[in-house]
């Protein structure tokens, strides 16, 4: 057994570390063959059930095996596995529970519950739409974890007491399909909005989470799911709105 790897398993075992308030239980330490090491480490959670990001943790283990790496002077290769309060971590690395789930969309729908946008065309006409929002969470997911280093969240949205102009216009009957279309595509497009959201994900998530110090990024994924109280029918949106959407 090469001399780093017996002295980490020496070092590392039954040790307990703590970062953030999480702690961190080397509860096995094995070496593998004569070049690596094969840790175990249970990560005790600040609060039993929060919400937690896996790759928090792994960037402790990384930093206090980093740390004692420095401390011997040489390096050494490891595997890591990852419990959580004694169980193991999430396939898809994130866990976000009812609680913070359901303070996000009571966020959402307490600081943007209403939309006012404004548009100038390339025709040079000038839209100002506003309306009430109403959010709930997306069908299926609330959140995935995906390999580009964000997080992605999933929302609906519906807008309702659409005013045009401040109701100088109306929407066409006949063409709220294609108005409603290109609204949610202009939405998708608006990083003002989107900031908004991301801000609020941040809000309630990071004193749990805490990702400040990770390349790791929060993202907000919505999609108009009624207009007026009722479900449209998407179309190829408009790169802006047209006036054959409206009726003066």
């Amino acid at each position: 057994m090469l001399p780093e790897v017996k002295f980490a398993t020496k070092f590392l075992k039954g040790e307990t570390f703590t970062v953030d308030g999480f702690e961190y239980q080397f509860i096995s330490v094995q070496p593998q063959e004569d070049w690596a090491i094969n840790i175990t480490v249970n990560v005790l959670l600040p609060k039993k059930g929060q919400s937690f990001v896996v790759r928090k943790f792994d960037y402790d283990i990384s930093a206090i095996v980093a740390n004692f790496m420095e401390y011997f002077g040489s390096s050494v290769s490891y595997n890591l596995k990852i419990l959580v309060d004694g169980r193991p971590s999430p396939e898809r690395g994130v866990y976000i529970n009812k609680e913070d789930q359901d303070e996000i969309i009571n966020s959402l729908n307490g600081n943007m519950s209403n939309l006012s946008i404004f548009y100038r065309t390339t025709e040079s006409f000038t839209y100002r739409i506003k309306g009430d929002l109403y959010w709930e969470k997306g069908d299926g997911k609330f959140h995935q974890d995906s390999i580009d280093e964000a997080i992605d969240f999933y929302f609906y949205y519906n807008v309702s007491t659409i005013s045009v102009n401040n109701s100088e216009l109306d929407v066409k009957p006949s063409k709220i399909n294609e108005f409603a279309s290109t609204l949610n595509n202009k939405l998708q497009d608006n990083d003002n909005f989107r900031d908004k959201v991301v801000d609020i994900l941040y809000r309630v998530l990071e004193p749990s989470i805490q990702i400040e110090k990770l390349e790791v990024y929060l993202y907000a994924n919505y999609f108009l799911k009624t207009i007026n109280g009722k479900e449209y029918e998407p179309k190829l949106p408009e790169l802006e709105f047209k006036s054959y959407m409206f009726i003066d």
